[in-house]
């Protein structure tokens, strides 16, 4: 993950960009945030970023055909998609370009834009999450509460923590929450850390 990136929230609604912000500031504290509400505005910021989450509806972006191009002008930064609505064929062309790492759907949580945008600055291709407001990730554990070590690793992950920083906060070696991870997983029925990070039917 880049250290301190710089990411792009482009939307024409100015208050989902601020509630985007807060929760982003909170989630990725050193990331240097910037704003668009427009595709002029998202030309002349992208060239700066490393990822940007970009409303495919919103002013110039022709309902998501402008994306193909944004991909060819800047094709080292990283894309994740948002909707209120889309086509799933569109979509499916849109996750074929190769800068394109999600796409969310606005009904989605928060925490499912946070997610993507930490895979994307991994370098991880979720896909198209789906849709809210009853997004989950498995059942965790068949409505069982998680074990302590298992819910505070999960905690570590929603926020962020790579392997080595969960392993340095809880004083394990990388190699034993690579197995808390997999225990994690089994639990959730999940298959990776950005499914086990979206919210159960019992958060």
């Amino acid at each position: 993950m880049f250290v301190a990136p710089t990411l792009l929230l482009a939307d024409d609604h100015p208050v989902v960009v601020q509630a985007l912000d807060i929760a982003l500031r909170q989630a990725l504290p050193r990331a240097h945030l910037v704003h668009a509400l427009n595709a002029g505005q998202i030309h002349a910021a992208l060239p700066s970023c490393d990822a940007a989450l970009i409303d495919l509806h919103m002013p110039g972006m022709a309902r998501g055909q402008h994306v193909a191009r944004l991909v060819a002008s800047f094709p080292r930064v990283r894309l994740v998609l948002i909707s209120g609505q889309a086509e799933p064929a569109i979509v499916g062309q849109l996750l074929a370009l190769p800068s394109v790492y999600a796409f969310v759907p606005k009904s989605a949580p928060p925490i499912a834009v946070i997610a993507a945008l930490q895979a994307a600055l991994r370098g991880e291709k979720l896909g198209a999450l789906p849709e809210g407001p009853h997004v989950h990730a498995g059942n965790d554990a068949d409505g069982a509460e998680l074990p302590p070590r298992l819910a505070q690793i999960r905690m570590l992950l929603r926020q962020g923590k790579t392997n080595k920083d969960i392993a340095a906060e809880l004083q394990l070696s990388v190699g034993t929450v690579k197995n808390y991870l997999s225990e994690l997983y089994q639990a959730l029925h999940v298959s990776n850390r950005v499914q086990a990070t979206l919210p159960g039917p019992h958060d």
